[in-house]
């Protein structure tokens, strides 16, 4: 395992006495990133409390309840919160809304990067984070403000009552521990392959090769049905599926196992396979993988948006950008049956403004109780092909408002502050040659960033091809200076 470096992701878990919850969460994450091969050089976990006395012991019956879960509890001594780690953490996880609450009082700084445990379940539901996990605390901010979260999640506080203690510990042991394999799984799914850690193919495994906008991507199928599992892959990524089988090594192996019994599940892991007991975890999870391993390959060779794309028959392409969550989906599932579909989540743009194809699966909440998404084949949906040659023709904004009309209204923003807009939806834009410079070249290319303010997709249809050619009158329209938020 690595030290920490400059692209560590550094997170900081935070309760008020610092004995207790954080110390479990940090072991307990800390255990679950080591399983999954995932060292402190990738993303390191330290803990502190807001009231701690610095050296002191941690709770004796919080180290039986982490070394009886196979976490280790040794050398730790509590820790007071201080401006230095704040400032060094990327992302701050608390137990629950009131800890998020008192960080953010006596650090304002935080406030940005600080989050309550079920906000972290709840908007990484909503959010397709398809960028480096430094970017992550930033969009999932993003999409606090509009959200209506419960707090189910949360993490009640320690007991002092000595007869209430060990039976809460045990519980809050219980949940710290699920809830760290439940983000230890999400962030797999979320970072770049390590070659070095890839499992060998053994028989009986089945594979399925894709293209992600020129990445070659070799998915490898092992567990209780290998063949079942690569079929599904094979079905749902058709309309990515490499045209003959890769020769040589891929660009990206994402190697999944599923395995129903859990002590298959651990041996799998530990030899360096993704693992999940479902063929619909699989599958939900398989999504962000493919996509944000395509993505850091192409890391500053290509503008990546977070934008669904529909191209015109004559292949010009119409980028409709948005925070995860917030209506692209739809855009594509109801604009793709009149109009090529080029992509729902990542529309990558060539510096001369080519536009690869990238038509993935389209991810649709089906059963919120499940928290997994459906992975919904374009052709299942009656969506059209795009053209074989694309080019960018412009660049949008949405704007979903339930108050709107029936008539959208276009309207051409401000290039600074459209840009800015544009900038927190672009991956890896400080790898581009010339960062923000390279986006707005992109950006003018196309006639500047437009913003339309619509009620439903449907209502969008019409406007499309009007977009494409430039032909809608937007001669007068343009956003005040004061731009409000992007829903």
């Amino acid at each position: 395992m690595g030290v920490e470096t400059a692209d560590t992701f550094r997170v900081l878990i935070v309760d008020l006495e610092g004995i207790g919850r954080a110390p479990a969460g940090e072991r307990f994450l800390r255990h679950e990133l080591e399983a999954r091969g995932i060292g402190p050089d990738v993303i390191s976990v330290r803990s502190a409390g807001l009231t701690a006395q610095d050296g002191g012991p941690l709770h004796p019956r919080t180290v039986k309840a982490i070394e009886d879960r196979g976490a280790d509890a040794s050398g730790y001594t509590q820790r007071q919160l201080n401006r230095d780690w704040v400032d060094e953490a990327d992302m701050i996880i608390c137990g629950n809304g009131a800890d998020r609450d008192e960080v953010a009082a006596r650090f304002p700084a935080a406030a940005k990067k600080t989050f309550s445990l079920s906000e972290i379940f709840y908007l990484y539901e909503m959010v397709v984070a398809i960028a480096p996990l430094r970017e992550h605390p930033a969009l999932l901010m993003s999409r606090v403000a509009g959200a209506d979260l419960t707090d189910d999640f949360d993490l009640p506080p320690m007991s002092h009552d000595p007869v209430e203690l060990e039976a809460r510990i045990e519980a809050l042991a219980d949940q710290i521990q699920r809830a760290a394999f439940w983000v230890a799984t999400i962030w797999q799914s979320m970072l770049p392959e390590d070659p070095s850690s890839r499992p060998a193919m053994q028989p009986g495994d089945h594979q399925v090769d894709l293209v992600a906008f020129g990445v070659t991507v070799r998915v490898v199928c092992t567990g209780d049905a290998p063949y079942t599992l690569a079929t599904l892959v094979d079905r749902t990524w058709l309309w990515l599926k490499a045209p003959a089988p890769h020769e040589g090594e891929p660009d990206v192996t994402i190697s999944i196992a599923v395995y129903a019994d859990e002590d298959a599940r651990l041996q799998a892991r530990a030899d360096g396979w993704m693992t999940y007991e479902t063929l619909s975890q699989a599958m939900h999870f398989l999504s962000s993988t493919v996509t944000v391993r395509a993505i850091d390959r192409r890391a500053g060779q290509l503008v990546m948006l977070h934008a669904a794309g529909l191209a015109t028959p004559d292949g010009k392409v119409v980028g409709f950008v948005a925070p995860s969550g917030t209506g692209k989906t739809t855009i594509s599932r109801t604009l793709g049956k009149h109009f090529g579909y080029v992509t729902d989540e990542t529309l990558a743009i060539e510096f001369d403004g080519t536009v690869l194809r990238y038509p993935k699966p389209l991810s649709v909440i089906t059963d919120r109780d499940a928290r997994l998404k459906e992975q919904m084949p374009a052709h299942d949906l009656d969506l059209m092909r795009a053209p074989s040659s694309l080019s960018l023709a412009r660049v949008v904004i949405l704007n979903r408002d339930p108050d709107a009309g029936d008539e959208p209204v276009v309207e051409q923003m401000p290039l600074l502050h459209g840009l800015a807009v544009i900038a927190e939806q672009t991956s890896y834009i400080t790898h581009l040659p010339a960062k923000l410079h390279t986006l707005a070249d992109t950006v003018e290319s196309v006639g500047g960033v437009w913003r339309v303010t619509y009620r439903e997709a449907a209502h969008l249809v019409a406007l499309v091809p009007a977009l494409a050619d430039g032909t809608v009158d937007l001669a007068e329209a343009e956003v005040p200076a004061a731009v409000g938020g992007v829903a």
